[in-house]
């Protein structure tokens, strides 16, 4: 989840004269994955994610070239509320962490 080694080794693939690239796989992190489906966009490169969940990323006015497997966090929390709500639930407790996903 470091964004300058991303970028770093995305430059160096896009800038490589032998370039036989076609699509960009990853990264694991949401704000990593911003930054290189942006310059993949730029590049003409497809990206795909198997596991970033930020909701910027579903802007395909701002990422016309990413695509995921991952659904983003927002459509979890859709399904959450409806959950409490076909449960009746008019009280619930999160119990959460703050921690980047996929780091140690």
């Amino acid at each position: 989840c470091r964004e300058p080694v991303a970028l770093n080794s995305l430059y160096q693939e896009i800038y490589n004269p032998n370039r036989t690239t076609i699509m960009v796989l990853g990264s694991t992190c949401s704000s990593v994955t911003e930054i290189t489906a942006s310059v993949a966009n730029l590049s003409g490169l497809q990206q795909v994610s198997y596991s970033a969940v930020s909701p910027l990323l579903s802007s395909k006015q701002l990422f016309p070239n990413f695509f995921r497997v991952m659904t983003p966090e927002q459509s979890l929390t859709v399904a959450r509320v409806k959950l409490f709500q076909e449960m009746g639930w008019t009280r619930v407790h999160s119990v959460y962490e703050d921690q980047k996903l996929f780091s140690s």
